[in-house]
């Protein structure tokens, strides 16, 4: 599995819908995403923080371990 991001066209092929109807999914799922930070007091830095913060200690664990990222 890659870690690259599929394009709305790629997911749209896998799972036989509509770029358009992906692209609507995806603006739905954002916007409840951003309501429930918002109900719990995070912003979307909050959460990019957060995810940076996690990416950073598994990489200084993979180091640790001697394990190459």
């Amino acid at each position: 599995m890659s870690n690259e991001p599929m394009t709305l066209q790629e997911i749209a092929d896998d799972m036989g819908i509509s770029k358009q109807m992906v692209a609507k999914i995806e603006k739905r799922a954002l916007a409840k995403a951003g309501a429930i930070l918002e109900e719990n007091g995070y912003t979307w830095e909050d959460f990019a923080n957060e995810i940076r913060q996690a990416e950073e200690y598994a990489a200084a664990q993979a180091e640790f371990r001697g394990e190459a990222q």
